[in-house]
């Protein structure tokens, strides 16, 4: 039996300020951001108060809370109990923000009730917060029973359960902002095209949805239905792949140093590839012989687990990392490399929750030994260290990164050779006749539209615009009419 838990910390951001500053205890607080009320306590919701209420509405309501910032590194220490708690009964738990958390029970359906029930009086009795929790067979049905559990009379949550095969009659009466994860675009997109209601919505043919919304109108649709195979990631304890290069030796050019930096994200890319993962943060630290340590972390848009994709990103933040060390050290500059030496401190390093590892350079030295900089101004710190960590482990299929289509360098090719998604053929490449059709069957397996045409597209033997081409992109029947089969 699938069970999808879906828990909401009521009151916890004015809460977690109430803890920090005793005197705010039984005083209405308010937590805001960005001139809106990101969280507040009981005592404001009592006044009426709502999450997402504009500050000038809070203020006239409630005149004599304490207007506080938002600040996110103390709400998640106060939140981590909870995640604990979760990290014990599940080994998937996706925390959202800092007040929200799915985990997965799935499992015999003995005992669903009892342990969600227990779980809430635990995080209840650790954090002094009350808690509203979903239960469902997917996620956005257990977000939504969250939901309508945290809007109960009273205040104090509880549990909603919503039976599996029901998803959709559950959503039917609904206001289409219940349809999570949709960006507020859609929602009121959707309700000027007068379809207000979930069930409005999921009468509405799928290939009208696409028609309005392009490649979005099939999730559109399959969300009115209740339908979500979206599966709750194991975000929470955050996995890490940590590796390591002590350095130590005499100098050598600089080169060297991104020599190491391509090890080390290729150790990185070939340990997610064996993982079957994709890496959403990367964090690169380099450690000084006087103490002067330095940290920096890309994030990116994206999914990555390429090699070339990591190794660029070190590299940037190498840059970032050397300019740091020399002006905290007065000014110098970076001008050479020291080659590692022969010694290997935790052999090949290991993957997990707080796992590192030493990479084996000495073998290397002898070919792309890696180093350190030093610094031309006597008397600087000379880095005697390199870890690069990554961080936000996801599926690699999570989210659909980017299809390579600008592969080859993405350029139009001459005459007498074909275009398709950016991907030159010719008679000569058969391995690119291969990769392109390997490329059209992704297309149709994650997009709901059918393919329409091949290449560029044209009409009366000339080519395309750029403007055609933008539109046929965002409208998946545009291109049937250049086609020579017309709107469907």
């Amino acid at each position: 039996m699938g069970l999808v838990v879906h828990l909401r910390l009521l009151f916890l951001h004015g809460t977690a300020e109430q803890q920090a500053n005793p005197a705010l205890r039984g005083r209405p607080v308010l937590v805001f951001q960005g001139g809106r009320v990101r969280g507040l306590s009981r005592e404001a919701a009592a006044r009426g108060v709502r999450v997402g209420a504009r500050l000038s509405h809070a203020r006239h309501a409630c005149r004599d809370a304490a207007f506080l910032p938002y600040e996110p590194e103390r709400c998640r220490r106060f939140a981590t109990p909870a995640w604990d708690a979760c990290a014990l009964r599940s080994p998937r738990v996706e925390p959202v923000g800092d007040d929200e958390v799915f985990l997965d029970l799935s499992g015999p359906s003995e005992g669903g009730p009892e342990r969600v029930a227990g779980l809430c009086r635990e995080i209840e009795a650790r954090l002094g917060i009350w808690v509203a929790a979903g239960c469902a067979a997917s996620r956005l049905a257990a977000r939504v029973a969250s939901g309508l559990a945290a809007e109960a009379p009273g205040g104090r949550g509880g549990t909603v359960w919503v039976e599996e095969g029901r998803e959709a009659s559950f959503l039917e009466p609904l206001g289409v902002e219940w349809l999570w994860p949709l960006d507020a675009a859609v929602v009121e997109r959707l309700r000027r095209l007068g379809l207000s209601r979930v069930g409005a919505v999921a009468r509405v043919p799928r290939r009208e949805l696409c028609r309005q919304f392009g490649l979005l109108g099939a999730k559109v649709s399959d969300l009115s239905r209740g339908l979500d195979p979206s599966p709750v990631l194991a975000l929470y304890p955050p996995a890490r792949l940590a590796f390591r290069v002590a350095l130590e030796g005499e100098a050598q050019d600089s080169d060297r140093l991104e020599r190491a930096l391509d090890l080390l994200a290729a150790r990185i890319a070939s340990a997610l590839d064996k993982r079957q993962e994709a890496c959403r943060h990367l964090v690169l630290r380099l450690s000084s012989d006087w103490g002067e340590d330095w940290e920096g972390s890309r994030r990116f848009l994206h999914p990555r687990r390429e090699a070339p994709a990591l190794a660029a990103a070190l590299r940037a933040l190498l840059d970032q990392g050397l300019a740091a060390l020399a002006a905290a050290c007065g000014g110098g500059t970076p001008v050479e490399v020291l080659a590692p030496g022969a010694g290997l401190g935790r052999g090949e390093g290991t993957v997990g929750p707080g796992a590192g590892g030493d990479l084996p350079l000495a073998a290397a030295a002898r070919g792309a030994a890696p180093g350190t900089a030093a610094l031309d101004s006597g008397g600087v710190p000379v880095v005697e260290a390199i870890e690069a960590e990554a961080r936000d482990l996801l599926p690699a299929a999570w989210g659909q990164p980017p299809l390579p289509l600008l592969a080859g360098g993405g350029r139009r090719p001459a005459a007498g050779g074909g275009v398709a998604a950016g991907v030159g053929v010719s008679a000569a490449g058969p391995a690119r006749v291969e990769r392109l059709t390997g490329l059209m069957e992704a297309l149709e397996k994650r997009y709901c539209s059918r393919v329409l045409t091949v290449g560029w597209q044209a009409r009366g033997g000339e080519a395309a615009g750029r403007r055609e081409l933008l539109l046929g992109m965002v409208d998946p029947f545009r291109g049937a009419g250049a086609a020579g089969g017309g709107r469907p």
